[in-house]
């Protein structure tokens, strides 16, 4: 099913009932996963929803009283097909990791890397490994590292830049009912396989002038050498100003903070976006995109752009057609960002599984032809690789195809 490149304009891939389903397969509606996306893929893993249950006989964890046992995370892979619009579940073999809700992902390659992360309930059990997927084989593996270590943690931020993970913020438990919001930053070379910590936490990361602050479900981007930390702690929203005017930045080569102001938007009715928690961003190009996320008592559409050249914040004319947090949000190779699932009722359990895109920029020829051929010819995928190359489409097309 091809849909219509839309520039500018978000457009719903996925439809749902008044209880969030359809009559395909498709992944449970969830908050609290992660995904990513490749130039034909929307991945994603883990989330959570109140009413998921698991049985006794499926799973049971001797420490967990019987009270949680019917409340637990997802243990599932997804795929969706961004050229037929199809979901598919992911035969993986290996042990994958358990603490799923509030964890992180990126992709180098064809391998999906996973850290931090926690099971029901939560903080009693956080991830402190790197887990690995290669995407070709379904197998997960445990990348064995040395060097300074991250705790185990969930609701951190992590990115890939230049062969090195980035993993910055985040909360665990440190006593039944306490949580402490961490600032500390590490940094894993991939090729080395050598944690190192880059940023301690320290007492003075939450007083009222701190350059570096405890963060959860926050964002990162990397960029010209300095890592930009978009989002709100809990301190920030209840007692800074109304509007998110400053970020924190981190300098990769002097491996100093600075809380940098940002110049306002042209519009006037707009010049900043409001303060939030658990929204969702995307780094493309020179730019960082932000949408989604809530206040306490009023939950956003807006999608935000700033350049991370030269700071400027730019509100777009585009919404979200369901105001949603603790959703995601990826974007491809091509500049095509993707959100799935999230909360969409402060007060209710209400989750989603929808699925909304939105073109950034101009698609380029390959893509708009892509989409036209496939809106001309839906029966491609049921081709064999020989007959789609013998009738002339480029190899670097043909895993678009493929259920994953």
């Amino acid at each position: 099913m091809a849909l219509p490149l839309k520039v500018g304009h978000f457009v719903q891939i996925s439809s749902i009932d008044n209880n969030g389903y359809t009559e395909e397969k498709q992944p449970y509606p969830r908050s609290g996963h992660c995904c990513v996306a490749n130039s034909g893929h929307l991945i994603v893993y883990g989330g959570y929803h109140p009413e998921y249950q698991y049985s006794f006989e499926e799973d049971e964890d001797d420490d967990v009283s019987s009270l949680f046992i019917y409340n637990k995370v997802f243990k599932e892979l997804w795929c969706f097909n961004l050229t037929t619009c199809e979901w598919q579940e992911v035969d993986t073999r290996g042990q994958p990791p358990a603490e799923t809700a509030s964890m992180s992902m990126v992709l180098s390659g064809q391998t999906l890397l996973l850290f931090g992360g926690t099971g029901f309930p939560w903080g009693k059990r956080s991830n402190d490994k790197i887990h690995m997927l290669n995407m070709k084989k379904q197998e997960w593996d445990i990348l064995k590292c040395s060097g300074d270590f991250p705790p185990g943690k969930y609701g951190q931020a992590m990115c890939l830049h230049q062969g090195s993970v980035y993993i910055f913020g985040g909360c665990r438990q440190v006593c039944p009912g306490e949580f402490h919001f961490n600032s500390e930053l590490h940094e894993l070379n991939l090729s080395r396989k050598t944690w190192k910590k880059l940023h301690e936490n320290l007492p003075n990361d939450f007083s009222e002038d701190s350059l570096c602050r405890g963060m959860y479900r926050h964002s990162i981007a990397i960029h010209s050498n300095k890592m930009f930390v978009i989002g709100s702690s809990w301190h920030e929203l209840k007692y800074k100003p109304h509007f998110m005017n400053m970020v924190h930045v981190y300098d990769l080569e002097t491996r100093k903070w600075e809380y940098t102001t940002t110049k306002a938007s042209r519009s006037f009715d707009h010049p900043y976006p409001k303060r939030r928690v658990y929204h969702s961003c995307c780094h493309w190009k020179n730019n960082i995109y932000m949408c989604g996320g809530h206040n306490s008592s009023y939950i956003y559409d807006d999608l935000w752009r700033l350049n991370l050249e030269t700071l400027q914040w730019s509100k777009l004319s585009a919404t979200m057609p369901v105001p949603t947090f603790f959703h995601t949000a990826a974007v491809t190779p091509a500049g095509c960002m993707y959100l799935y699932g999230g909360v969409t009722s402060l007060s209710e359990r209400a989750r989603t599984s929808a699925i909304f895109r939105i073109w950034l920029d101009v698609p380029s020829l390959l893509e708009i032809s892509w989409n036209y051929l496939h809106q001309l010819f839906p029966h491609l995928r049921k081709l064999s690789d020989t007959q789609l190359f013998t009738l002339g489409i480029p190899s670097l097309l043909l895993d678009r195809l493929k259920p994953y």
